[in-house]
């Protein structure tokens, strides 16, 4: 059963069950009301009658049942009496009888005491007889009043009509207000269900509207907030399985060059017929190529490590840290006739071996793009717990274009240039890594033909391991 019919069904069940017990404690007591109150006129009318035959025969010569007779008759014909009929009986003789076709019922009353009773005729009236005994002229007498109590029979079948129309309207009425009460209530709930289908069906930017700020509506809410949260995860699901196809792709493409070459060169150095130079000279290509497949291999190993691995802080002298990477980096500098200058100011708090790889890297892409006779500058400066590490130069630069895009993984500025120096693409976003897991971050700016700066901030505390 929808709920939409549920709230109908339970609010015409509540409404029938408030309204049947309502209007019929209702009736009872109208019905009750009524009933007594001809009962205590009747008992008063038949208090009147008594006394009036003992008045008479007070002042009267005449004998009772003569005066009895006379009497009663008088007070029958009189049109404001309140019964429908009088009768005065002597044992099984009847004394006065006002109307003959009018059954009473056999009542034995007792001296001193009334008898109420009431009677129902085939035709559905109602009549209540009061019975009693009187004792006159050393007899005892039966005195018998019917009065017409059909008037609260009536009312109460009035009212039980009037209550079953009344009834019917109401629970149309009911049905009605509870089908919009409930289209109302369960609409939002049907909304939130085809939202959640639509999403279950792929629909992922699907949204359940918020029409009010009660519960119902506070669901619709944190509905919307979880489905965006999914959405967002799934993107990133999806985005992460677009870069790991991207970076095997890459991988493939960065494997294919090098191994074409040694392949190349070792077929001919098989086949022989090669003279002494061309044999060096295949060699020579065999062992770069080599050498660049290593170089590969270790920088993917490095990015994995640097992705997986937690890291364990060392308090680090920045001056001493960056005259040892001046060492690493001064012969390199030399030969390719490039000015190199690093300086350190204060103390750090990283892991050595990561933030000596990040800069020995950064260090490594500032001179592939730089030409003989240009300069490169490394700082590390300690301000307010922060370490900013700045690695600059005076070559090509970035177009402005493709800043975003140089930290990932095989991305090439200029492939060219990359492949002449044994570049894979693969330095910058190892140092991305790197300053993520210290919980930094790395910033590039550029212009083309005037160089590029890149900067790394580490904070004190964040990251990993710490």
């Amino acid at each position: 059963m929808r709920f939409r019919a549920k709230i109908v069904l339970c609010v015409l069940l509540l409404l029938a069950f408030a309204f049947s017990f309502g209007a019929s404690l209702l009736i009872a007591l109208s019905f009750k009301s009524a009933v007594s109150e001809r009962r205590q006129t009747a008992g008063d009318a038949y208090s009147m009658i008594l006394y009036t035959l003992d008045a008479v025969q007070a002042v009267s010569a005449l004998g009772f049942e003569e005066l009895a007779v006379v009497t009663l008759r008088q007070l029958d014909e009189r049109e404001m009496r309140s019964w429908q009929a009088i009768r005065l009986m002597q044992n099984d003789r009847c004394v006065y009888d006002s109307v003959a076709d009018v059954a009473f019922a056999a009542v034995t009353p007792t001296l001193g005491k009334r008898c109420l009773q009431t009677v129902y005729t085939p035709e559905g009236t109602a009549s209540l007889q009061i019975s009693g005994m009187l004792i006159a002229a050393e007899n005892s007498y039966s005195l018998e009043v019917l009065f017409d109590i059909s008037s609260p029979y009536a009312m109460k079948n009035a009212m039980l009509t009037t209550f079953r129309r009344v009834f019917l309207i109401v629970l149309a009425v009911g049905a009605a207000v509870s089908f919009i009460l409930g289209w109302f209530i369960s609409r939002p709930l049907s909304q939130l269900s085809d939202a959640s289908r639509r999403i279950a069906a792929g629909e992922l930017n699907s949204r359940a509207p918020v029409t009010s700020r009660d519960e119902v509506g506070q669901l619709a809410a944190d509905f919307n907030l979880m489905a965006e949260r999914i959405e967002a995860q799934i993107r990133d699901l999806e985005e992460s399985v677009e870069r790991q196809e991207s970076f095997m792709a890459a991988f493939a493409h960065e494997l294919k060059t090098p191994m074409t070459s040694i392949i190349g060169y070792s077929d001919l150095l098989r086949s022989g017929g090669l003279s002494d130079k061309d044999n060096r000279m295949a060699a020579n290509f065999i062992y770069s190529e080599g050498r660049r497949l290593e170089s590969l291999a270790v920088k993917l190993l490095e990015l994995l490590v640097a992705g997986h691995e937690d890291i364990g802080r060392q308090r680090i002298s920045l001056p001493a840290f960056m005259k040892d990477i001046h060492a690493s980096l001064a012969p390199v500098a030399r030969k390719n006739n490039i000015l190199l200058e690093c300086r350190g100011e204060g103390e750090g708090y990283f892991e050595p071996d990561l933030i000596k790889s990040l800069l020995l890297n950064l260090a490594d892409n500032a001179r592939k793009a730089t030409d003989p006779g240009g300069s490169i500058w490394m700082t590390a400066v300690e301000e307010n717990g922060i370490c900013r590490f700045t690695v600059s130069d005076t070559g090509i630069g970035i177009p402005t274009e493709v800043l975003s895009r140089v930290t990932e993984v095989f991305y090439r500025v200029d492939k060219s240039r990359a492949r002449a120096h044994g570049g894979a693409g693969i330095g910058l976003a190892l140092c991305a890594r790197i300053a993520a897991v210290h919980g930094g971050e790395l910033t590039v700016s550029s212009e083309e033909g005037k160089g590029c700066e890149v900067t790394v901030i580490i904070p004190r505390e964040g990251g990993r391991g710490i």
